[in-house]
């Protein structure tokens, strides 16, 4: 069951996903979550700290803890890897919100732009849960090579960015190209060609 401060933050990201961060008011805020405006101010008094909130929610969601996901090899880590991915949008309010419209998603990516134009230290938070994602299949590719799982002279650095990269690269095409691609469809097919190359 979503909590009060959950249903705010729900409601901010469904208006500004509607309009923009700048065009959204407080009152339009206050009057689309069905509470009054002294209980609504309880938990956030400002656009922008409500706002924040969002982005912060949005950077956590993201967050994918590597010690949930079972590692005993490369292609077992990277098929858990998008079912946990899978089951968070699922499960998520806030990630249903945005959905697959590939229209959200261009709004959504507008809305982390303008959230680091207001809050740089956001900027901090993204690069660093870029590092940490980096570096957890850095150890997978790494403990890969060990035990003869891939077969590569590639450094682990340059293939985990590659994973990482062939996601990102078709969540943003889907983006840009306004695309109804099932991402994590695709993203498995590509990931399991380029891991048939490795162990070759």
């Amino acid at each position: 069951m979503v909590n009060t401060r959950e249903h705010i933050i729900n409601t901010a990201l469904t208006l500004f996903l509607q309009k923009s961060f700048k065009e959204v008011t407080m009152s339009e805020l206050v009057k689309q979550s069905g509470m009054s405006k002294g209980a609504f101010y309880h938990y956030f008094d400002s656009k922008e700290g409500l706002f924040r909130e969002v982005v912060n929610t949005a950077a956590e969601i993201s967050h994918i803890n590597f010690d949930q996901i079972q590692q005993t090899t490369l292609k077992q880590f990277y098929e858990n890897y998008l079912s946990l991915i899978k089951e968070t949008k699922s499960e998520s309010t806030f990630m249903r919100i945005i959905g697959n419209s590939p229209t959200n998603r261009i709004k959504f990516t507008t809305l982390l732009t303008e959230a680091n134009r207001l809050f740089p230290e956001f900027t901090d938070v993204l690069l660093k849960l870029h590092e940490n994602e980096l570096n957890g299949w850095i150890k997978i590719v790494e403990r890969a090579i060990e035990i003869g799982e891939i077969r590569t002279k590639m450094p682990a650095q340059h293939i985990a960015e590659i994973f990482v990269n062939i996601s990102n690269g078709i969540t943003k095409r889907s983006r840009l190209y306004n695309s109804q691609i099932e991402i994590a469809s695709r993203t498995k097919v590509l990931w399991d060609s380029f891991y048939e190359e490795l162990r070759t």
